[in-house]
């Protein structure tokens, strides 16, 4: 075994430890090595990771027929060229992600890997077809990325996969209603999905799995009211689609909510003041460009980890509740293009953290006095106070 990862060590890889005749584990990752991958002799190699380095160059067919191979890790290198039959049966865990391959791949060509748990081909220039493909083709499988690979339909083969807990397929050509097989599958096991950037129409629905703990179907076209993801729940990222209507009262359960982005949808009504009380694990509450009214909620807690809040393009109104200045790690607040009236709040410089503060277009109002000498907000990069009806003054001195 030899373990090289995380250093900074660059050049070429040694020719040397390609044939290696007992060695059975190798880990370069996390390297800043270059140029080409050297060919494998060793028939004892089980594990292999040259993942995060400046590799490029074909893979060599060395590495495809190591008859042993258990976990191979490539991502993140600059690797081209097409990916040709592997002949270990064993091989489990399979990462060529953010590379540079290409061609048209049969999703078949994988299909005598019975041992496979684990398979990302996202970010490549892969062209995947799933035609022959049977529903039992991988018992085992846990983890399954295909983002950026190209392909027109949801795989079916996946119906079968029970054990399913991982599932990315975001960014690519998917225009259709997200199958009610899909909404069944793994329902006791799947932890993270992934459906983003594709064009995908209807409606959700309830979501029926039990652990689920990142959901994000982001720009797409989906329709109709808000899915509420299970309790389990810590990212839920459903942006820029066109769901409409009230935000659910069972919104108010999800307490270990970490990121909540519903932003650039159709939703209305009021926010419920329960989104105050998730600022205890709640970090990101993106609500913008949406069509909610009335006032901001006002129960921020002290001691809130609330970094960004974003609230831009609503129908807020009322004034600027004072518990925002227990959110000590406040770094963005945009409450621009709402009704929201008052005086300017002085007490906004005393958060430590505030990178930057838009109220744009609103209904602020009385004088602002130009600082004499030191800006009293401490990290403020941006600032947009436009379209209200302040009033500027310099104080004597200035």
């Amino acid at each position: 075994m030899l373990f090289l990862y995380e250093n900074q060590l660059n050049g070429t890889i040694p020719s040397w430890l390609g044939s290696l005749p007992s060695l059975e584990q190798l880990d370069l990752t996390s390297n800043q090595l270059s140029d080409n991958i050297i060919e494998f002799q060793s028939r004892s190699l089980e594990f292999l990771s040259l993942s995060d380095n400046k590799l490029h160059g074909l893979i060599p067919r060395s590495i495809f027929e190591l008859e042993n191979l258990r976990n191979l890790g490539l991502s993140s290198n600059q690797l081209s060229g097409n990916i040709i039959d592997f002949q270990s049966c064993s091989l489990s865990l399979l990462d060529l992600s953010s590379n540079n391959l290409s061609g048209n791949l049969e999703f078949e060509k994988f299909s005598k890997l019975q041992s496979l748990r684990a398979l990302n081909l996202s970010f490549n220039h892969l062209s995947l077809s799933f035609n022959h493909l049977s529903n039992n083709t991988w018992p085992q499988l846990e983890a399954l990325d295909l983002s950026s690979c190209n392909i027109s339909e949801f795989p079916y083969f996946l119906r079968s996969s029970q054990n399913l807990g991982s599932l990315f397929l975001s960014h690519k050509r998917i225009q259709a209603d997200i199958p009610k097989w899909l909404l069944d599958l793994g329902k006791d096991s799947l932890s993270y999905l992934g459906l983003s950037h594709n064009s995908l129409t209807g409606t959700v629905g309830q979501l029926r799995w039990k652990n689920l703990q990142y959901l994000d179907l982001r720009n797409n076209s989906l329709q109709g009211e808000l899915p509420i993801p299970p309790l389990s729940s810590y990212y839920f990222f459903i942006s820029n689609n066109q769901f409409i209507g009230e935000m659910p009262p069972t919104i108010c359960n999800l307490s270990m909510l970490q990121i909540l982005d519903l932003s650039n949808n159709r939703l209305s009504g009021k926010i419920h003041q329960c989104i105050g009380n998730f600022s205890q694990s709640l970090s990101v509450l993106d609500l913008r460009n949406n069509k909610f009214h009335g006032a901001i909620p006002s129960t921020f807690s002290k001691g809130n980890l609330l970094r960004n809040l974003n609230l831009n393009g609503n129908q807020l109104e009322g004034s600027l509740p004072p518990t925002l200045l227990t959110c000590r790690e406040l770094e963005v607040l945009d409450l621009g293009n709402n009704k929201i009236q008052g005086t300017f709040s002085n007490w906004l410089e005393s958060l430590p953290k505030l990178q930057v503060l838009i109220l744009r277009s609103n209904k602020f109002y009385s004088e602002i006095c130009l600082p004499k000498t030191k800006f009293p907000f401490q990290k403020l990069h941006i600032i947009d106070l436009s379209n209200n009806w302040f009033r500027v003054q310099a104080m004597k001195g200035a």
